[in-house]
């Protein structure tokens, strides 16, 4: 879900999405919240108000100015959306989103302008990404007349985030997409950013490990002994092949991964190599467990005295 739309086309989703509500007699409802961080689910990283990430210890790689910055630099602010139609379905929504986002605080902003912009357009992006979703689940409860059921719950598309790491170096961050649209269960999808804090630019996977075939040996073992091996999908290696192959047109490797001040974790979502019911799985390298396979970028510096 690496979609970057322009400004242009957050208009145009936006003015089509209202104007298909007026034209159904319904409504659109958004707000924004300064964002504690609470995505209203009980698990998984969506949960997170930013204070995992540890303050940054460096001043020399800051900004022209010495800001540092640090997962309390960032809040996590939510987009609410609902979408109902008065006429057919008064008083009632229809479908419903969170969409949570990250927001540098304005001190920062200066000295790290790049990263700012690339987080101002991320947002732009999934909200509109949210309303489009939010409008399309909404008349898909009207066509099915679902909303009639005495146990209808509205349906949803929500995006929550979590901080894994930001200091002067890189900012980390897991964004989890949560949908549900009737059925057993919602389905979530996992997904993992990394951004150079200077230039605001996507850290690919290669230039933090040197070696990615011993990576997907170790990320194996790694969830072989965490979950076992009635877990997955038969041919677990083929799978991780196919995993950590090379995307050709995206050009990078295709994990999701997140870098915290300690470790590299791999995230699987649902489906990818094991049954819905099995969740999200990650699988965890410590850098001082294999450091031959890291390049030593991004990696953060050592304490004093060591």
């Amino acid at each position: 879900m690496k979609r970057w739309r322009s400004f242009l086309v957050f208009l145009l989703i936006l003015t089509l999405v209202f104007s298909l509500a007026a034209a159904l007699s319904g409504c659109a409802k958004s707000d924004v919240s300064d964002g504690s961080g609470d995505s209203g689910t009980s698990e998984g990283p969506g949960n997170s108000d930013g204070s995992d990430g540890a303050d940054d210890t460096s001043s020399s790689d800051s900004g022209s100015a010495g800001y540092r910055l640090s997962a309390q630099s960032f809040t996590v602010e939510t987009e609410h959306l609902a979408y109902c139609d008065q006429d057919v379905a008064p008083n009632q929504d229809l479908a419903t989103g969170e969409i949570q986002y990250l927001q540098l605080e304005e001190a920062g902003r200066v000295d790290f302008g790049a990263l700012d912009a690339v987080l101002q357009k991320q947002k732009e992006t999934l909200i509109a990404d949210g309303i489009d979703r939010v409008a399309e689940f909404g008349q898909s409860a009207l066509e099915w007349e679902d909303y009639k059921r005495e146990d209808f719950y509205p349906y949803s598309s929500n995006v929550f985030v979590s901080i894994i790491r930001a200091d002067s170096q890189m900012l980390s961050y897991l964004l989890e997409w949560n949908e549900y649209c009737g059925g057993v269960h919602p389905s979530s999808y996992y997904e993992g950013f990394n951004l150079d804090v200077k230039t605001g630019a996507s850290i690919s996977l290669d230039q933090v490990v040197s070696d990615i075939p011993a990576l997907k040996a170790l990320v194996m073992e790694k969830l072989l002994a965490e979950y076992g091996e009635d877990g997955f999908y038969a041919d677990l290696d083929a799978l991780l092949a196919d995993y950590f192959a090379w995307d050709e047109e995206a050009e990078i490797y295709r994990p999701s991964w997140t870098l915290s001040e300690e470790s590299l974790t791999i995230s699987f979502s649902p489906y990818e190599i094991a049954p819905y019911a099995a969740g999200l799985l990650q699988a965890e390298i410590r850098f001082d467990e294999a450091p031959e396979l890291f390049t030593g970028a991004y990696l953060p510096p050592p304490a004093p005295g060591k």
